[in-house]
């Protein structure tokens, strides 16, 4: 009765033993790995894995580059306060200091930019250090070809070229100067409007 009880036990776990824990290598593997689903590919970006290089993915936000906020910035253009009460210039920019004029006029600088104005309108503009600023399409740092053809095609007539210095008009009343240190790169630019007797004749 013993020896038939233990041969009963013996054939059950031999039964239980080759169900479970042994793998079966007579089926064929199947690679049962989660797969993303289409959203959640959507959603990062793609990483191919012959260059593993992030490759965009359509519909992801694609942000906007420093660089290309720094050039945004640089548009607002000073020449649009030529001929403007001087009080515009003390209320739209910060630090700005008087410089002490002699000939009657009014000058405000901050270092970087200065206005100078007759009978309290703005006759005189200049960029003399980094800003994000530009005087007819002009910044701080401007190649100088570049400066020169932007010029020119705005109608600039140059009257004055040396390495480091241009001078141009622009019809009767309108002068503008460009200072180059290295020859090469803008290191200040000038702007002269007309005073205000002539806008009023």
């Amino acid at each position: 009765m013993k020896k038939e009880r233990y041969l009963m036990i013996f054939a059950v776990g031999t039964l239980l033993f080759s169900g479970c824990g042994k793998p079966d290598y007579s089926q064929p593997y199947v690679n049962e790995e989660r797969t993303a689903s289409p959203e959640e590919t959507t959603e990062a970006e793609i990483i191919s894995p012959e260059t593993s290089k992030t490759e965009p993915v359509s519909g992801a936000d694609v942000s906007v580059t420093p660089t290309e906020e720094r050039e945004a910035a640089a548009s607002v253009e000073l020449n649009t306060y030529m001929g403007q009460p001087i009080s515009a210039v003390l209320t739209d920019f910060d630090n700005m200091q008087d410089i002490g004029c002699t000939d009657g006029s009014l000058g405000y600088s901050n270092g970087a930019v200065t206005f100078e104005a007759r009978e309290e309108i703005v006759t005189f503009i200049s960029i003399d250090g980094d800003c994000d600023y530009t005087l007819e399409g002009i910044s701080y740092g401007s190649e100088r070809d570049f400066a020169l053809q932007l010029l020119t095609s705005a109608g600039w007539t140059q009257t004055e070229g040396a390495e480091t210095f241009f001078h141009f008009k622009r019809g009767d009343a309108e002068e503008l100067s460009l200072y180059l240190e290295d020859g090469l790169h803008v290191s200040g630019i000038s702007s002269f409007g007309p005073m205000p007797s002539q806008t009023s004749a």
